[in-house]
């Protein structure tokens, strides 16, 4: 990333690549793969590159806006979740159910347009769904090349802190639990589809959401996480 927005912006983000070698190194260093660290460094490396390269010239990225435009019909109430998320975990001790949030999906696009008092933060959103796109776009060429199919996976489940249960609440049976019966501890706490309301459309929501190949449909639904 720093040579993309050094060619596109003429924007030096050497002075992090000493902090990016350093942290890569301490977690490389680790027995194990630390899950939550990688993501905390992650996110906060993502943050300092969006805050150097600065709003405007993020949103000049010709690249960008073409892709987020042609990706709108989820980026949009994604990105109004994420904004939205940030707001309940401030004061809503229930934040991780979305059902009860006080702003419902019908709302969001007061959230995400242009000028808005969130803009600042929907176009981070927008930056992050990007890069993981054109990066996910360079790891399926590279396997390509080297004669390795990456295959996408169907969604079992989502968690009920997920845009799609925020956007679609009448497509989950939000009375019930997903899990293995029997078992307490295999209670992952995902409502189950609501069948009959997902054939109303021919389970338009499940189609969209089954990935075809990563290099068509590259955003890999890193959606339906709420975290």
């Amino acid at each position: 990333m720093a040579e993309y927005y050094k060619t596109l912006c003429a924007t030096d983000i050497s002075d992090l690549l000493a902090w990016i070698s350093d942290t890569q190194a301490t977690l490389n260093a680790k027995d194990k793969v630390d899950h939550a660290k990688v993501m905390e460094e992650k996110t906060r490396l993502m943050d300092a590159i969006f805050d150097h390269v600065g709003l405007a010239s993020v949103m000049k990225d010709q690249g960008l806006r073409a892709w987020a435009e042609k990706q709108g019909g989820w980026l949009k109430t994604y990105a109004a979740f994420k904004v939205q998320l940030d707001k309940e975990r401030q004061f809503n001790n229930k934040w991780f159910d979305c059902t009860t949030w006080g702003v419902k999906a019908s709302q969001a696009h007061a959230l995400v347009e242009e000028g808005s008092p969130d803009w600042i933060a929907v176009s981070r959103v927008y930056f992050v769904q990007y890069h993981l796109h054109l990066q996910l776009q360079t790891a399926t060429r590279y396997a390509e090349r080297h004669g390795i199919a990456l295959k996408g996976d169907i969604p079992i489940g989502v968690t009920r802190c997920s845009a799609d249960v925020w956007a679609q609440p009448n497509l989950f049976k939000l009375g019930f639990n997903a899990g293995a019966p029997g078992d307490p501890q295999q209670d992952w706490g995902f409502p189950p589809y609501n069948w009959p309301e997902m054939h109303k459309d021919n389970c338009l929501w499940y189609v969209l959401h089954t990935p075809t190949t990563p290099s068509t449909h590259s955003h890999a639904h890193t959606h339906i996480s709420g975290g």
